[in-house]
């Protein structure tokens, strides 16, 4: 009785080469062999090391290529180093160039920022106003904070001519005024006033041109006078010491 052909099935890829006793079967960069089962070829340390080094070493032919590393040729004299030289200068050149231009526009910004009005802030402590005497340039604004419990509204009188005089209500946080004219503004907490809540704005450079009229007439000052003359003359004395008076 004759028996059946045989039939013979196909090898698997990673089987051929070893049942055939082949030569070695090809490599994957990185020493990955074919004729290794594929769940060897995607476990294991050795796998991911071998992938990592393959990886690392394309990155570092890239890089050799960009010029931001020598080849291996170049690290002696020769052509290669002398362009790998040149590349390095290329490279700083531009470096340098970005970078004075990143300084020219961040010093134009803030010559751009310092012609531009600002906005400065007053907050109150208890019952005193932080700071006590504020400098600023004519059309900046004045903002003032933590205002809970307080109010804030110029001293009559005691503004220069012909400005505008504020009052707000009673805790209205971030109440602006902005101030236009030169000259040195006298303002009070109005339920603290007696308790010596007061605060001074100076509008401009140099000394106030109102300061000496202040002190004229604070005589007619009947309400808290000790408490707008005590602040007059920390006014005065700062001024002197910032040398903005003769």
């Amino acid at each position: 009785m004759n028996s059946p052909p045989s039939v013979i099935l196909p090898q698997p890829l990673w089987r051929r080469n070893v049942s055939r006793g082949a030569a070695p079967a090809r490599q994957l960069p990185g020493g990955v062999r074919l004729d290794r089962h594929p769940r060897e070829l995607s476990s294991g340390p050795s796998f991911t090391v071998r992938l990592a080094r393959h990886a690392g070493g394309l990155l570092a032919r890239k890089r050799r290529r960009a010029g931001w590393m020598p080849s291996p040729r170049a690290t002696g004299a020769g052509k290669s180093a002398g362009r790998h030289r040149r590349a390095r200068t290329l490279y700083l050149q531009e470096w340098l160039a970005m970078t004075w231009k990143i300084l020219a526009v961040a010093l134009l910004c803030s010559q751009i920022g310092s012609a531009v009005a600002g906005e400065y802030t007053i907050k109150s402590e208890i019952v005193n106003f932080s700071p006590l005497i504020l400098y600023v340039n004519p059309g900046d604004t004045v903002k003032f904070a933590q205002m809970l419990g307080h109010n804030t509204e110029s001293i009559a009188g005691m503004i220069p001519a012909g400005a505008t005089p504020w009052v707000s209500k009673m805790g209205e946080e971030g109440f602006r005024v902005k101030l236009e004219k030169p000259g040195a503004y006298l303002y009070k907490c109005g339920p603290h006033y007696a308790s010596g809540m007061v605060g001074a704005i100076v509008v401009g450079d140099g000394g106030p041109a109102n300061l000496t009229v202040l002190e004229t007439i604070l005589k007619d000052i009947t309400l808290a006078k000790h408490v707008v003359a005590r602040l007059l003359k920390k006014l005065r004395e700062d001024l002197q010491a910032l040398g903005r008076l003769g």
